[in-house]
Protein backbone atom coordinates (compact mmCIF):
# COMPACT_ATOMS: atom_id res chain seq x y z
CA UNK A 1 0.00 0.00 0.00
CA UNK A 2 1.65 4.18 -0.98
CA UNK A 3 2.32 5.81 1.83
CA UNK A 4 -0.08 9.01 2.20
CA UNK A 5 1.32 12.15 3.45
CA UNK A 6 -0.78 14.85 3.39
CA UNK A 7 2.12 17.50 4.47
CA UNK A 8 4.05 16.94 1.26
CA UNK A 9 1.11 17.73 -0.93
CA UNK A 10 1.79 20.80 -3.61
CA UNK A 11 -1.42 22.67 -4.70
CA UNK A 12 -2.65 21.69 -8.16
CA UNK A 13 -1.07 23.76 -11.39
CA UNK A 14 -3.03 24.97 -14.34
CA UNK A 15 -0.85 24.86 -17.76
CA UNK A 16 -1.89 25.46 -21.28
CA UNK A 17 -0.42 21.80 -21.71
CA UNK A 18 -2.95 19.76 -23.50
CA UNK A 19 -1.23 16.37 -22.63
CA UNK A 20 -2.83 16.72 -18.89
CA UNK A 21 -6.49 17.97 -19.74
CA UNK A 22 -9.58 16.04 -19.88
CA UNK A 23 -11.18 16.36 -22.84
CA UNK A 24 -13.99 15.20 -24.85
CA UNK A 25 -13.94 16.28 -28.37
CA UNK A 26 -17.09 15.35 -30.48
CA UNK A 27 -17.01 16.91 -34.31
CA UNK A 28 -18.53 14.93 -37.62
CA UNK A 29 -16.11 13.58 -39.47
CA UNK A 30 -13.17 14.79 -41.54
CA UNK A 31 -13.40 17.36 -39.06
CA UNK A 32 -9.80 17.14 -37.41
CA UNK A 33 -10.25 15.04 -34.25
CA UNK A 34 -7.80 12.97 -35.28
CA UNK A 35 -5.57 14.92 -36.44
CA UNK A 36 -5.77 17.56 -33.19
CA UNK A 37 -4.91 14.58 -30.85
CA UNK A 38 -1.89 13.39 -32.44
CA UNK A 39 -0.20 17.34 -32.15
CA UNK A 40 -0.75 16.84 -28.71
CA UNK A 41 2.70 16.68 -26.65
CA UNK A 42 3.43 12.68 -25.34
CA UNK A 43 0.30 11.36 -27.38
CA UNK A 44 -0.72 8.00 -27.65
CA UNK A 45 -3.37 7.39 -30.03
CA UNK A 46 -5.30 4.09 -29.31
CA UNK A 47 -6.99 3.74 -32.94
CA UNK A 48 -10.34 1.64 -33.13
CA UNK A 49 -11.26 2.97 -36.59
CA UNK A 50 -8.47 3.58 -39.17
CA UNK A 51 -7.77 7.31 -39.60
CA UNK A 52 -4.41 7.90 -39.51
CA UNK A 53 -2.88 6.81 -42.85
CA UNK A 54 -2.24 10.61 -43.87
CA UNK A 55 -0.11 11.40 -40.73
CA UNK A 56 3.70 10.33 -40.29
CA UNK A 57 5.20 10.34 -37.19
CA UNK A 58 2.29 9.32 -34.72
CA UNK A 59 2.39 6.98 -31.78
CA UNK A 60 -0.19 4.40 -32.73
CA UNK A 61 -1.64 1.74 -31.15
CA UNK A 62 -4.32 -0.50 -33.47
CA UNK A 63 -7.39 -2.04 -30.61
CA UNK A 64 -9.34 -4.20 -31.93
CA UNK A 65 -11.09 -5.86 -28.52
CA UNK A 66 -11.74 -4.65 -25.13
CA UNK A 67 -9.18 -7.43 -24.30
CA UNK A 68 -6.71 -5.23 -26.35
CA UNK A 69 -7.47 -2.06 -24.81
CA UNK A 70 -6.89 -3.96 -20.70
CA UNK A 71 -3.37 -5.48 -22.14
CA UNK A 72 -2.78 -1.12 -23.23
CA UNK A 73 -3.99 -0.43 -19.31
CA UNK A 74 -1.28 -2.92 -17.83
CA UNK A 75 1.56 -1.71 -20.02
CA UNK A 76 0.74 2.10 -19.05
CA UNK A 77 1.21 1.40 -15.46
CA UNK A 78 5.16 0.74 -16.42
CA UNK A 79 7.56 3.57 -15.86
CA UNK A 80 9.05 3.48 -18.77
CA UNK A 81 6.42 3.78 -20.78
CA UNK A 82 4.99 6.79 -18.37
CA UNK A 83 8.06 8.59 -19.26
CA UNK A 84 7.61 8.23 -22.74
CA UNK A 85 3.36 9.20 -22.88
CA UNK A 86 1.70 12.00 -20.87
CA UNK A 87 -1.43 11.85 -22.95
CA UNK A 88 -3.97 8.55 -23.99
CA UNK A 89 -6.29 9.47 -26.95
CA UNK A 90 -9.38 7.70 -27.62
CA UNK A 91 -9.82 7.31 -31.56
CA UNK A 92 -12.80 7.26 -31.01
CA UNK A 93 -14.81 6.17 -27.48
CA UNK A 94 -17.72 5.76 -29.21
CA UNK A 95 -16.12 1.96 -30.47
CA UNK A 96 -14.53 1.44 -27.29
CA UNK A 97 -18.13 1.70 -25.36
CA UNK A 98 -19.16 -0.92 -28.01
CA UNK A 99 -15.76 -3.03 -27.89
CA UNK A 100 -16.72 -3.12 -24.41
CA UNK A 101 -20.50 -4.13 -24.53
CA UNK A 102 -18.91 -6.86 -26.29
CA UNK A 103 -16.83 -7.94 -23.67
CA UNK A 104 -19.58 -8.00 -21.37
CA UNK A 105 -22.21 -10.17 -23.63
CA UNK A 106 -19.03 -12.39 -24.41
CA UNK A 107 -18.22 -13.07 -20.95
CA UNK A 108 -21.75 -13.86 -20.05
CA UNK A 109 -22.32 -15.79 -23.31
CA UNK A 110 -24.99 -13.85 -25.03
CA UNK A 111 -25.63 -11.89 -27.90
CA UNK A 112 -27.22 -8.67 -26.48
CA UNK A 113 -27.27 -6.90 -22.74
CA UNK A 114 -30.60 -6.88 -23.01
CA UNK A 115 -30.96 -11.22 -23.12
CA UNK A 116 -30.23 -11.26 -19.47
CA UNK A 117 -32.98 -9.88 -17.12
CA UNK A 118 -33.08 -6.86 -14.94
CA UNK A 119 -30.47 -4.73 -16.30
CA UNK A 120 -27.73 -6.94 -15.19
CA UNK A 121 -25.33 -6.41 -18.28
CA UNK A 122 -25.73 -2.77 -18.32
CA UNK A 123 -24.24 -2.22 -14.63
CA UNK A 124 -21.26 -4.53 -15.56
CA UNK A 125 -20.70 -2.87 -18.09
CA UNK A 126 -20.99 0.67 -16.67
CA UNK A 127 -18.28 -0.97 -14.07
CA UNK A 128 -16.56 -2.52 -16.63
CA UNK A 129 -16.14 0.75 -18.48
CA UNK A 130 -15.65 3.46 -15.95
CA UNK A 131 -12.96 0.85 -14.19
CA UNK A 132 -10.90 0.95 -17.01
CA UNK A 133 -11.41 4.57 -18.12
CA UNK A 134 -10.70 5.89 -14.68
CA UNK A 135 -7.70 3.65 -14.35
CA UNK A 136 -5.92 5.10 -17.21
CA UNK A 137 -6.66 8.61 -15.36
CA UNK A 138 -5.84 7.97 -12.34
CA UNK A 139 -2.00 6.65 -13.43
CA UNK A 140 -1.52 10.42 -14.06
CA UNK A 141 -2.21 10.42 -17.78
CA UNK A 142 -4.49 12.60 -20.07
CA UNK A 143 -7.13 11.82 -21.80
CA UNK A 144 -8.66 12.99 -24.71
CA UNK A 145 -11.98 11.00 -26.34
CA UNK A 146 -13.26 11.71 -29.39
CA UNK A 147 -16.32 10.39 -30.85
CA UNK A 148 -18.72 11.75 -33.55
CA UNK A 149 -21.92 13.51 -33.30
CA UNK A 150 -25.42 13.17 -33.77
CA UNK A 151 -28.48 15.31 -33.56
CA UNK A 152 -31.06 14.98 -31.26
CA UNK A 153 -34.59 16.03 -30.58
CA UNK A 154 -34.64 17.97 -27.27
CA UNK A 155 -37.78 18.72 -25.30
CA UNK A 156 -37.53 22.41 -23.83
CA UNK A 157 -40.91 22.93 -23.07
CA UNK A 158 -44.13 21.25 -23.98
CA UNK A 159 -44.71 23.65 -26.46
CA UNK A 160 -41.01 23.65 -27.96
CA UNK A 161 -38.56 20.70 -29.49
CA UNK A 162 -34.83 21.88 -30.48
CA UNK A 163 -32.19 19.99 -32.13
CA UNK A 164 -29.06 20.01 -30.28
CA UNK A 165 -26.19 18.66 -31.61
CA UNK A 166 -24.28 16.09 -29.19
CA UNK A 167 -21.85 13.69 -28.42
CA UNK A 168 -22.47 10.19 -30.00
CA UNK A 169 -22.35 7.82 -26.89
CA UNK A 170 -24.59 6.14 -25.07
CA UNK A 171 -25.97 7.23 -21.89
CA UNK A 172 -23.89 5.17 -20.04
CA UNK A 173 -20.39 5.89 -21.35
CA UNK A 174 -21.37 9.62 -21.72
CA UNK A 175 -22.13 9.98 -18.20
CA UNK A 176 -18.89 8.35 -17.20
CA UNK A 177 -16.69 10.75 -19.66
CA UNK A 178 -18.65 13.53 -18.83
CA UNK A 179 -17.98 12.56 -15.16
CA UNK A 180 -14.28 12.56 -16.17
CA UNK A 181 -13.42 15.83 -18.34
CA UNK A 182 -13.26 19.06 -17.78
CA UNK A 183 -13.80 20.15 -21.30
CA UNK A 184 -17.05 19.01 -23.62
CA UNK A 185 -15.92 21.07 -27.19
CA UNK A 186 -18.63 20.50 -30.16
CA UNK A 187 -16.90 20.87 -33.29
CA UNK A 188 -19.10 22.11 -36.41
CA UNK A 189 -19.06 23.23 -39.86
CA UNK A 190 -20.23 26.48 -40.34
CA UNK A 191 -20.60 29.12 -43.79
CA UNK A 192 -19.67 31.84 -43.81
CA UNK A 193 -21.52 35.21 -46.17
CA UNK A 194 -19.19 34.31 -48.73
CA UNK A 195 -20.43 30.40 -48.68
CA UNK A 196 -16.96 29.41 -47.66
CA UNK A 197 -16.50 26.30 -44.90
CA UNK A 198 -14.85 26.66 -41.86
CA UNK A 199 -14.29 24.71 -38.56
CA UNK A 200 -15.96 26.17 -35.33
CA UNK A 201 -15.28 24.54 -31.78
CA UNK A 202 -18.10 25.10 -29.23
CA UNK A 203 -16.86 24.99 -25.37
CA UNK A 204 -20.33 26.39 -23.73
CA UNK A 205 -23.80 24.90 -23.69
CA UNK A 206 -26.47 26.32 -25.62
CA UNK A 207 -30.16 24.65 -26.40
CA UNK A 208 -28.56 23.03 -29.52
CA UNK A 209 -25.06 22.75 -28.69
CA UNK A 210 -24.25 20.03 -25.96
CA UNK A 211 -21.11 21.29 -25.24
CA UNK A 212 -19.68 22.82 -21.75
Amino acid sequence: MATIDLLALEPTVITRDLSNKYILLAAPYKFGKTTFMSNVPGALVLSFEPGLNARAGVYAQKITSWSDLKQVCRQLSKPEVMSKFKCVCFDTIEIAANLCQEFVCARAGVQAMSDVPYGKLYKEYELEFSKTIRGIAMLGYGCIFACHTEVKSIEVSPEVVVEQIRPKLDRRAFDIVNGLVDIIGIGVMEFDEKGEKRRVLYTSETPTIKAG
